[in-house]
């Protein structure tokens, strides 16, 4: 009797301890997993922070550059030749120094009665783009806006998404505005519009310019970004997708997913970044809480197993006796 107690004792703390290695097992798994999927996400953000930054700096140097252009045509007077256009632009090495940049045009103000436009007169490259000269910058909304904008506050205005004249394809540009000698932000509204008397324009092809940004290596291979105008995330808004192959905004189900802002001229543009294999994690990290788990129940089923076995001697032991 007293070695049957024993024997139910022995049997039942045996059991006690398996379930306690189950339970650490699974908690180990469990924690190891919040582990790796952290791990995971604090690598989206840093990723997604530096593709913020390298678009940021990539922009602010184009814009820079094309401000110090302007400055030169302000001080230099009125542009009279496509000669004199294109040695401005040689001079600061803008199209070969920036890559990226589809052109930079000269607009000027044309004043017929009951209507003010916009005309391109002169852009550089010019090879390619001959048919953008006499393009009317008022025809399109989203140009039309920019130059208002860009005529009222003195300062760069961004078009958003607009389709260029010469490849009819996808991209956006910037406009700064030129007055007249006296004429500057600080003067009052009205004399600012009527003293504009041009506009110096930088266009992008979209793909161009942001592959531009990360060079011929592509950094960032388990992720997709695209970049949009404003937060209505829908792809007439769209002015990048760094892999059309993969949906960045709809795919997210299973994938992790973050969002940058880009501040450009008084609207945001927002990077969405999404991993491409589901939860972005390495192959260390995918199979880690699998090891841990694997090896914590062959290690609780063998310490049951040499339990059992013992028990089993000893409880042979005891009947032969």
């Amino acid at each position: 009797m007293f070695y049957s107690a024993l024997h139910n004792r022995l049997l039942a703390a045996t059991l006690a301890v398996f379930c306690l290695f189950l339970i650490a097992t699974v908690a180990a798994w469990k924690v190891t997993q919040q582990v790796v999927l952290q791990e995971a996400s604090n690598r989206l953000y840093q990723d997604s922070s530096q593709i913020k930054n390298l678009v940021s700096q990539r922009l602010e140097l184009y814009l820079l550059a094309t401000e110090s252009l302007t400055k030169s045509v302000e001080i230099g007077g009125d542009i009279t030749t496509a000669s004199q256009w294109s040695s401005y632009i040689k001079s600061l090495g803008l199209t070969e120094k920036y890559p990226g940049v589809s052109s930079l045009s000269y607009s000027q103000k044309v004043e017929i009665p009951g209507k003010t436009s916009f005309i391109i007169r002169y852009i550089e490259p010019l090879a390619g783009r001959e048919k953008a000269i006499g393009y009317d910058l008022t025809s399109e909304e989203n140009r039309r806006r920019a130059l208002e904008k860009a005529r009222d506050t003195g300062k760069v205005a961004a078009t958003g998404k607009i389709t260029l004249p010469t490849t009819n394809g996808p991209g956006f540009g910037f406009f700064f505005p030129i007055y007249d000698t006296k004429i500057g932000p600080e003067s009052p509204l009205e004399e600012r519009r009527a003293g504009l008397r041009a506009i110096v324009a930088v266009t992008f092809r979209g793909t161009e310019m942001f592959r531009a940004v990360y060079g011929q290596t592509d950094p960032f291979p388990n992720l997709d970004f695209e970049i949009y105008q404003n937060e209505n995330l829908t792809p007439a808004n769209r002015l990048y997708d760094h892999d059309p192959n993969f949906a960045a905004v709809t795919d997210t189900n299973h994938h992790l997913s973050t969002k940058e802002i880009i501040n450009i001229d008084g609207e945001k543009w927002v990077i969405v970044v999404t991993t491409k294999n589901e939860l972005g994690f390495t192959f260390a990290q995918e199979i880690l809480p699998k090891v841990i788990l694997f090896s914590g129940l062959l290690v609780s089923l063998l310490f049951l197993a040499f339990f059992l076995y013992q028990y089993k001697l000893h409880l042979a032991s005891h009947q032969a006796t």
